[in-house]
C-alpha cells in the first residue's frame, strides 16, 4: 500500500543541500496524496487508519530529510520524537477500531512502545548521534 523504502537520494542527501531537503518535500507529498487515493478506495472502516498511515509516513518522510538538512543531534533528536508521535498515533487509531479489553491492552502496548522511543531519543541525544530510524 505505501512504499517504505527511502529513495537513493535521501540516503546520499548532505547536511546543508537544499535542494534535497526540497525534493524530499515534494517526493513526501506526492506519495502522500497517491496513499490517500488508495485509501478513498477501501471500507470507511479501514479508510481512517489508512489516512493516518499515509500522513504518518509523510511525517517521517519529512522529519528524516529536516534531520539530514541540518545534520545536528538536536534535529534528528526531533525528527525520532515525530517519528514516534506518528507511529503512536496510527497505532492508537488501530487500536479505537477493537473494543473492549483488547482495546485497552492495545493502548497501553502503543503508549509503550512511544516512550519506549521516546526514551531512545533522549539517548541517542544525550550521545550525539544524528543517525535516524
Amino acid at each position: 500500500m505505501i512504499l517504505c523504502a527511502a529513495p537513493g537520494w535521501a540516503l546520499a542527501q548532505d547536511a546543508g543541500d537544499k535542494n534535497a531537503l526540497a525534493l524530499a518535500r515534494t517526493e513526501a507529498a506526492q506519495q502522500h496524496q497517491a496513499a490517500l487515493a488508495q485509501c478513498g478506495r477501501l471500507p470507511v472502516r479501514d479508510k481512517d487508519v489508512c489516512q493516518w498511515t499515509a500522513k504518518a509516513e509523510r511525517t517521517k518522510r519529512e522529519q528524516r530529510a529536516q534531520a539530514r538538512y541540518e545534520g545536528t543531534p538536536q534535529a534528528a533528536h526531533v525528527a525520532r520524537l515525530s517519528i514516534a508521535q506518528a507511529d503512536l498515533e496510527v497505532g492508537l487509531r488501530m487500536c479505537g477500531q477493537r473494543s473492549g479489553a483488547v482495546s485497552r491492552t492495545c493502548k497501553l502496548e502503543a503508549r509503550e512502545q512511544f516512550n519506549r522511543a521516546k526514551a531512545d531519543a533522549e539517548q541517542a541525544m544525550r550521545d550525539g548521534r544524528t543517525d535516524l530510524p
